[in-house]
């Protein structure tokens, strides 16, 4: 309550203050950023300043002050308890001035999807109403040159992924400020830090938070309110930073895993296939001055399962925290989800335990899955069938566990379902209005790619295009006998077809 009504207070002066003074403030505490932060963004020189602040007493060994920055600066200068105080201050100040008051004085984009670009193309109200209230906005917050957001960028990153130590604890009350302001105002930063190094670092904090409260049983009421108010910061800011930007929190994971399991990866499988015959198809986002910015180079996925490393490690000790971000993501960021179906399917195979799937399936011990026509479970040969927006499909084996991906058609896939008997899949495309059978053989996996092949294709009955959500509601695939599937249509008319 006490941090609460702190932040309150802070953001009610900074709101007091106005645009000028808020651009003043920001003027004076940039001085007290370290150093060698400022050199290592890059295009921004670092400055010869040093804060005007007055010495007080050396700190000594057994003080425990949340300050990492006393070794950043590059002269050989010793600082007090004062000077490290004023460095964590002038963090939290800019950080929260930029994120919450401020915006890119360069021209970036309002939101994913680009206004028109010509007057005669047509509009929705929707549309119209959130490009408006994203300009209102725009005009309301202060704009700040690109350099003072980098720069308080790469000083939380810094704040965030600093080895743990006496004075600089995991638990500490700067490093869980730090993890809620990367989460607070992550659009802001998203352009100049390290995302999967992010990412990653709040999940440590999650491991550890967590692993502080259930396993040492003599913590001090002191301690456990410290970790606790770590967990909940560091799972905020995670779930702040997935909504943010979904394509590359999924994207991290997703990498990951294919690392640790590339056997029952479908993301594995495609990066198998496409290393030397193309280039793996990569997200691209836009900086603040609006040229790309790449995303983290791609993994070469391990030939066998159980990857190592921290990333690794972290990753088989935070399952319930990534399934909770994931079913967020299903929930509110439906759209973006669908895009990259297939690595979140992996994430989920990979974080629910094999118990589970195999005894009750995907849908019921994921329960949202069961919203999306393109993926089907069966339970007799405990196979998922997914189907993705780049008419690709992947066939899991949950009792392998083991994974196949082959192109099935050449718009985005709709809907699937398993026959009755499992022996029969039928797939789906509203893009290329074709429906397709194919014969699941009884060993997925013995004969390579010869596990299953196509038997027969039907058109189907074009329909007007539809928003994506639209068609996952309103189309679906039922069998109505070993051999028989009906598709049900958005207009409500049913086709039969029988293989």
């Amino acid at each position: 309550q006490v941090r609460e009504a702190a932040q309150a207070l802070l953001q009610a002066e900074l709101r007091r203050l106005g645009s000028q003074g808020r651009r003043q403030l920001v003027l004076d505490w940039m001085p007290h950023l370290p150093q060698s932060l400022v050199a290592a963004s890059g295009s921004v020189r670092p400055s010869t300043s040093q804060p005007n602040i007055t010495p007080s007493s050396p700190m000594t060994p057994g003080e425990t002050i949340d300050a990492p920055f006393a070794t950043l600066r590059p002269q050989p200068l010793r600082y007090d308890t004062d000077v490290l105080r004023q460095q964590a201050v002038a963090m939290v100040i800019l950080s929260i001035v930029c994120s919450e008051f401020g915006q890119q004085a360069s021209p970036a984009v309002i939101s994913d999807k680009a206004p028109p670009q010509s007057p005669s193309e047509p509009v929705s109200g929707r549309q119209a109403a959130r490009l408006a209230a994203a300009l209102i906005a725009r005009k309301e917050k202060d704009p700040y040159e690109p350099q003072v957001i980098q720069m308080t960028a790469k000083a939380l990153e810094f704040m965030l992924l600093a080895p743990s130590s006496a004075r600089y604890p995991l638990s500490g009350a700067t490093r869980r400020t730090s993890a809620d302001l990367v989460g607070r105002g992550f659009n802001m930063w998203a352009s100049y830090i390290d995302t999967p190094a992010v990412v990653f670092a709040l999940l440590k904090l999650c491991k550890y938070a967590a692993n502080k409260l259930k396993n040492d049983q003599k913590l001090k009421e002191r301690n456990i309110g410290e970790h606790q108010a770590t967990l909940r910061a560091a799972r905020h800011a995670l779930s702040l930073l997935a909504l943010a930007r979904p394509a590359e929190f999924i994207t991290t994971i997703a990498k990951e895993v294919a690392n640790y399991t590339p056997a029952s990866s479908a993301l594995a499988q495609m990066m198998n296939e496409n290393r030397g015959a193309a280039t793996e198809t990569t997200i691209v986002y836009h900086s603040a001055e609006g040229l790309p910015r790449p995303t983290p180079s791609s993994p070469t996925p391990a030939t066998t399962s159980g990857g190592g490393g921290v990333e690794s490690e972290i990753l088989r000790h935070c399952h319930s925290d990534i399934l909770h971000i994931v079913e967020l993501l299903l929930d509110k960021m439906t759209e973006d989800v669908i895009l990259q179906l297939l690595e979140v399917i992996d994430i989920i195979l990979h974080c629910v335990e094999d118990t589970q799937l195999r005894t009750q399936g995907p849908s019921a011990a994921f329960p949202i899955l069961s919203r999306f026509n393109m993926v089907s479970f069966c339970p007799g040969t405990k196979r998922l069938a997914v189907g993705a927006r780049t008419g690709q499909m992947a066939i899991y084996d949950l009792r392998s566990p083991r994974c196949q991906v082959l192109t099935a058609h050449t718009c985005p896939i709709t809907s699937v379902a398993f026959s009755p008997d499992g022996r029969l899949l039928a797939t789906y495309s509203f893009g290329d209005s074709k429906i397709s059978f194919w014969q699941m053989s009884s060993s997925l996996f013995g004969m390579l790619s010869a596990g299953m092949r196509l038997l027969q294709s039907f058109p189907t009955d074009p329909a007007a295009p539809m928003a994506v959500l639209t068609l996952m509601k309103t189309v679906s695939l039922v069998w109505v006998n070993q051999r028989s599937v009906v598709l049900l249509t958005s207009n409500g008319r049913e086709q039969k077809f029988t293989v």
